[in-house]
């Protein structure tokens, strides 16, 4: 609902049109990162604007984290490390769209501001009829509620089973409008040290007449 008031406020076409002037503009004057900048701005706005149920592929939807990640490096420097591990294998599973910038976001702003730099990173891996796809970062870590720790685990090292954060409440009920019971959204966390988010999505399709790419993990 907020995307859609949000749409409803600006003219997308007013807006690709300016940042396209603005990167012609800097072009022409000699300012290759500043008209890098413009155009990941461009494509993260023209991504985020497309209807919000929509299924991509996640090749696509690490293109948008890394448009993102472009304009947040410029933000923090060198202060903030970003890293990609990504399983080829997996970049044909299909996940709704807009799944993890909102984590890498998260991760960001709750985990590594907070600890004025870090390392993120952002890895995928094919595991039979699953893709793992995992968001890390060792920033600060989140406050465990000992009330959602599970009974018998460490309290240092309890999965946080309900979602913190702006946008990750949103990720999970997207994910289980799209599969139901076949995915899964899992933060674990130790304070202090960091934060693991894991999206488990449906392996790929292989092709006709065939069920999920198989071992190939």
């Amino acid at each position: 609902m907020e995307l859609r008031a949000l749409q409803a406020q600006i003219n997308p076409h007013f807006l690709f049109n300016t940042l396209s002037s603005i990167a012609a503009s800097s072009f022409m004057e000699g300012a290759p990162k500043t008209h890098e900048l413009v155009q990941a701005l461009a494509r993260l706005l023209r991504y985020t604007l497309r209807q919000i149920g929509q299924m991509v592929e996640l090749e696509e939807e690490l293109k948008h984290v890394k448009d993102y990640l472009l304009i947040e490096e410029t933000r923090f420097g060198d202060r903030i490390k970003f890293e990609f591990d990504i399983d080829p294998h997996s970049l044909r599973a299909r996940l709704p769209l807009l799944t993890l910038q909102p984590l890498v976001e998260n991760a960001i702003i709750h985990g590594l501001e907070p600890k004025d730099g870090g390392t993120l990173r952002v890895s995928s891996r094919l595991v039979g009829d699953w893709v793992r796809i995992q968001v890390t970062d060792d920033g600060v870590g989140l406050d465990d509620d000992p009330a959602e720790a599970q009974e018998g685990a460490d309290p240092d090292r309890s999965r946080v089973s309900h979602v913190t954060g702006l946008g990750l409440d949103n990720v999970r009920r997207r994910l289980e409008h799209a599969f139901g019971e076949g995915a899964d959204l899992d933060i674990r966390s130790r304070r202090g040290e960091g934060t693991v988010v894991t999206v488990t999505i449906p392996a790929p399709v292989r092709g006709p007449g065939s069920t999920r790419e198989e071992g190939e993990a």
